[in-house]
């Protein structure tokens, strides 16, 4: 069995139905290896009790449902407490149970290209099956202070190391930043982070709708900053002195922002939202 987990908030229908629809498409189960994508729909703007949510929520579970009816991929989706965090950890636990080697996460705003079937779950896991001590495969590399990361916008992760090192950092509100330190973390524990080989990675059959879902969230720059400070916070500790963190503007990275010039657009920001 391999999970698909795909965190939504539903901001725009047309994003999450192009990347099931994709995913039916170019995905299918085999006699060795069932799939199931679990949809985890969540909103740091609404209560998981309000109507509005519960209108979301079942919508979700109805496309769904009407994508993958005649198809050899199982269907699930529940609902988890705001932030891509919360949502990867309530989904790895859902699916722990059945899953017997690999998560694979994707985001609702990617889309699978022409291909053949399994194409694009065939290079993001092959380097599991020939280093045993890989633990997470990705399909775009980043690297500083000694340390290789790759974006979770579509990434493999080997079930057998987050039961040794255990679950996202829920301390990253929202989202950005915790893959970076998840990959961290699994490297301080004797892991790699693997890539999908350079000749491939141009190739990779996934396109990506860009900034649509990150930009529509309410305050997303104040939590994308405040989450680079919890990063640098958190290992600075650890004698880590400068993390480079991917820009949520582009797939490139930055060098990180003065502590000083952050922590002032933090308090501007919440200066401003108290006087309105």
């Amino acid at each position: 069995m391999i999970d698909i987990i795909i965190p939504t908030m539903y901001r725009d229908g047309c994003l999450l139905r192009s990347c099931l629809t994709s995913i039916k498409r170019y995905t299918r189960s085999t006699p060795d290896c069932k799939i199931r994508v679990t949809v985890i729909a969540n909103d740091p703007d609404l209560n998981l009790d309000s109507e509005e949510f519960a209108d979301k929520s079942t919508f979700v579970l109805r496309l769904g449902q009407e994508i993958f009816e005649d198809s050899d991929i199982e269907f699930d989706k529940f609902n988890s407490h705001p932030g891509y965090a919360n949502a990867i950890n309530m989904g790895i636990q859902y699916c722990s149970g059945r899953c017997k080697e690999y998560y694979i996460l994707l985001n609702d705003d990617r889309i699978l290209q022409d291909q053949e079937p399994n194409a694009w779950l065939t290079k993001l896991l092959a380097q599991f099956e020939v280093d045993e001590k890989c633990g997470i495969m990705g399909v775009r590399k980043m690297q500083e202070c000694g340390y290789n990361f790759t974006p979770f916008f579509c990434v493999a992760i080997r079930k057998e190391m987050v039961e040794k090192i255990g679950l996202l950092d829920n301390r990253f509100d929202t989202g950005s930043m915790e893959d970076v330190d998840y990959c961290i973390r699994a490297q301080r524990e004797g892991w790699r982070v693997g890539y999908v080989d350079e000749e491939l990675a141009g190739h990779f059959p996934l396109w990506h709708v860009g900034g649509n879902t990150v930009t529509k969230i309410r305050n997303w720059d104040y939590i994308y900053h405040l989450n680079q400070l919890k990063l640098k916070d958190k290992y600075k500790r650890e004698n880590i002195v400068h993390v480079v963190v991917p820009c949520h503007k582009s797939d490139a990275t930055i060098e990180p922002v003065l502590d000083a010039i952050i922590l002032q657009q933090i308090f501007m920001f919440g200066f401003m939202m108290m006087a309105v």
